[in-house]
């Protein structure tokens, strides 16, 4: 829910600095970057105070535990690593084509985030629900869950991007 808040504000408020509506002045670039500050700080505001009303847990694990996280853990993070690198190199390639480029760049960045926010979030409760049902031993369950958190977030995709074509206004 914080990142698809933290998308939803870095949307509004990077197109309305970017390109200087509801009467403030056009920033290009800097509206982007501003937009993008204001939306990280409110996500990390929001975390913050949900890891408030959590209870500590302790951090004692055993080795074996230790070595499942990171298997999992590793190659995870390399991915991680090789998309934003990737990322990185692309934005200064859009950089160099001036300030409108990565104005434009931005909006839409922030734009397709809502859409990929809600089936990273699907995907999460859909993972939760499969090994809820795997582990009572209801396999059938699981693919169940698995089968309609696909059609959901491809819905979902579906109607963000349709909205992209028909009123791209409306999300930048």
């Amino acid at each position: 829910l914080a990142a698809v808040a933290a998308g939803v504000i870095n949307l509004a408020v990077s197109s309305v600095l970017v390109f200087g509506l509801a009467g403030l002045p056009e920033l290009g670039v800097r509206g982007a970057a501003i937009g993008s500050a204001i939306a990280f700080v409110t996500q990390a505001l929001w975390l913050g105070l949900a890891l408030r009303h959590t209870p500590p847990t302790p951090l004692r694990l055993k080795l074996a535990v230790w070595r499942r996280m990171l298997r999992i853990a590793v190659p995870a993070v390399a991915d991680k690593l090789a998309l934003h690198g990737a990322y990185f190199l692309f934005v200064a390639l859009v950089g160099l084509l001036g300030s409108a480029a990565m104005a434009t760049h931005q909006a839409l960045l922030s734009a397709e985030a809502i859409g990929c926010q809600l089936a990273e979030g699907i995907g999460v409760a859909a993972a939760i629900l499969a090994a809820q049902q795997l582990g009572a031993g209801r396999r059938r369950a699981a693919e169940a869950s698995r089968h309609s958190a696909t059609a959901l977030a491809v819905a979902a995709l579906c109607v963000v991007s349709m909205l992209l074509v028909v009123a791209p206004m409306a999300l930048m």
